[in-house]
């Protein structure tokens, strides 16, 4: 992916799971004699670290409506997973049938209608 110096693209910090912003600051381009080229971009943090964008192992995304919607389906997921787990658990221990099945996902979308 290309992109232009001073454009802001976000990551997802692996240990706090928080969303870090980074600023592209320079794009090198590396021509071989075969014809091919590479762009390498540094991007800075806002610490003031630089950066080498091609070696960031995190998924890059270029607005915050994306990683937004990235970020809720994940959480829709992990919650549903706990949901279903703690429904498995209390049919196999206690023998109790849980008769509320609501989807997180349409609950999710019916809050944000009403709020």
């Amino acid at each position: 992916m290309n992109y232009e110096i001073g454009q802001v693209v976000y990551i997802t910090d692996k240990d706090s799971g928080m969303i870090v912003p980074l600023m592209v600051i320079e794009e090198v381009t590396k021509k071989r004699w075969m014809g091919d080229h590479e762009f390498i971009y540094n991007v800075q943090t806002p610490t003031g670290e630089i950066l080498n964008l091609n070696q960031v192992k995190s998924r890059i995304y270029t607005d915050l409506d994306e990683i937004r919607l990235e970020l809720e389906t994940r959480a829709l997921k992990t919650i549903q997973a706990m949901v279903n787990q703690a429904r498995q658990t209390a049919t196999e221990r206690f023998k109790h049938t849980d008769t509320n099945t609501i989807n997180p996902t349409e609950e999710a979308i019916s809050s944000e209608e009403n709020g």
